[in-house]
């Protein structure tokens, strides 16, 4: 970024009459000094109003003559002809009384994109005073309604869809391919290996960003500073207040010796390509996964461990400390997808029967197609529920899935899974059996890189909402539960039998 201790002559105006393409202003206001109150005062009450356009801003009020702030605003600006103004005041008795203590302005033109300016600006129309404030630019390349880039502007070095940027000064190369910062490999040069272990090793902590609707969330996404912290946010909500469990009470209880095997099996088959993964099992990314998937068998029981779980923690662990990984994890397998990773897997059947039923009613054809070449949807669609479609979308795709997974809960799931079908509808119709729809299914999701079309299909007014989710499992809650409890009734005669045999044994041998 460039950097600037003076403003200077704005040298670059537009000499055209097309307006500029807008942006996102950031204004942090530090402070003033040498500001000389009005009479009959000593000290003044200032505050500063940053004004762009139509839209003001204000900083908080402080005793001082010399405040500090340390505030900042951050405005959309459709175009780059719009004017800068700030304004100190002292504050009166009554608003109406309130005294300019000086002003200063200058156009958004000067400033070039992602340039951030730091400068010490002298006070008109006061006797005497400066501002000291930074300004960042950042442009918009297409139309966007204000309220879709909500806060790209709060995030330093992110994209503008929300990521962070990566390195293209270094990366590790592999046949043409190149390492990215979260160690998956992509035909374009990003980030180095080293990068990725030292940024492992030094996980940031969760950030909070400026209070969002959850459906607007939904709707645009969460950029990638900030997900972890709406993820916690949004899941509390969710679930009511979840209690909020310290990794630290479980990370030094043992789990059961099978569970414990399993994990330690499972370890090195976690992402085997990824460089933080792929080495012996004294590597610390490893070790690190080992204990968060041993604390949350430890933490939930009843499910213990699934082999699923594995990437979804490791993926967990990737954007965030171990106590934010388990927390989020234990959510998620314990309540915002409950019985997906059990032994009965009875949320899993649920879910994927109530998809199924959509699938017939907002796209019949296709139904009537897998009805036709016998495609079992439950073996199509299995692997995407499990890995919360880890496996199977680009990471930041997956990312993106679990916005909406962290608001919506596990209606997250059937309606993606909807929207891919109508995504894919067309050439779905085309293939005439199970291999062919399954091999056209992957290809499309392992290069969905551009989820817009996918999230398009499910904010249509004409999709189906969360309440038709929620009604219709009420109804296959009845059905798989039935079914359960049928295969469990049926089992008991045979259990009661060998029972039977072998308490007669033993009375035969007591005789």
């Amino acid at each position: 970024h460039k950097n600037s201790d003076t403003l200077g002559l704005c040298s670059k105006m537009w000499d055209t009459d097309i307006p500029p393409p807008g942006g996102y202003l950031k204004v942090t206001i530090e402070r003033a000094t040498n500001l000389v109150p009005p009479v009959g005062k000593e000290i003044a009450n200032t505050y500063c109003a940053v004004v762009v356009g139509t839209k003001k801003a204000f900083t908080q009020v402080l005793f001082s003559n010399s405040p500090v702030w340390n505030e900042t605003f951050t405005f959309f600006v459709k175009n780059k002809f719009a004017q800068i103004e700030i304004i100190v005041w002292d504050k009166g008795a009554r608003s109406r009384l309130d005294t300019c203590l000086g002003t200063c302005t200058w156009p958004v033109s000067c400033l070039e994109n992602w340039e951030e300016l730091h400068f010490d600006k002298i006070l008109e129309g006061g006797k005497s005073g400066r501002v000291k404030m930074n300004l960042r630019w950042i442009e918009i390349h297409t139309p966007v309604h204000p309220e879709d880039r909500w806060v790209v502007m709060e995030a330093e070095g992110v994209d503008s869809s929300g990521f962070e940027e990566e390195s293209v000064e270094a990366g590790e190369e592999r046949k043409g391919e190149w390492c990215d910062r979260y160690g998956f490999w992509h035909d374009t040069k990003l980030c180095s290996r080293d990068y990725f272990i030292r940024s492992l090793k030094k996980r940031p902590h969760v950030r909070s960003g400026p209070p969002i609707d959850p459906q607007l969330a939904a709707r645009d996404g969460i950029p990638f500073c900030y997900k972890v912290h709406y993820w916690r946010l949004y899941s509390d909500f969710l679930l009511k207040n979840a209690e909020a469990l310290d990794f630290s009470l479980y990370a030094n209880i043992t789990p059961p010796a099978m569970v414990n095997r399993q994990i330690t099996i499972d370890l090195p088959r976690i992402w085997p390509a990824h460089p933080a993964f792929h080495n012996s099992p004294d590597d610390f990314a490893l070790n690190e996964l080992g204990s968060l998937l041993r604390a949350i068998s430890v933490a939930l029981p009843s499910i213990g461990y699934c082999q699923s779980m594995g990437p979804i923690a490791a993926a967990l662990l990737l954007l965030t400390d171990k106590q934010s990984a388990f927390q989020l994890s234990v959510r998620l397998f314990d309540q915002i997808t409950p019985d997906y990773h059990s032994a009965t897997m009875e949320g899993l059947q649920i879910d994927i029967q109530v998809l199924s039923v959509l699938l017939s009613n907002y796209i019949p054809k296709l139904a009537a197609h897998f009805d036709n070449v016998k495609v079992d949807i439950l073996v199509l669609v299995s692997k995407w529920f499990m890995s919360y479609f880890l496996d199977t979308m680009p990471f930041k795709t997956t990312l993106r899935i679990w916005d909406i997974l962290f608001i919506k809960g596990a209606d997250a799931l059937v309606l993606t899974s909807l929207a891919v079908f109508k995504l894919c509808e067309r050439h779905l119709l085309e293939c005439n059996d199970f291999i062919k729809i399954h091999k056209h299914l992957t290809k499309t999701l392992a290069q969905m890189t551009n989820w817009d079309p996918l999230i398009s299909i499910m904010n249509k007014s004409t999709f189906p909402k969360e309440k038709q989710v929620f009604i219709t499992r009420k109804q296959m809650e009845i059905e798989v539960k039935a079914r359960l409890d049928k295969r469990a009734v049926h089992s008991i005669p045979e259990k009661i039998r060998q029972d039977l045999i072998r308490e007669l044994f033993i009375q035969s041998q007591r005789r």
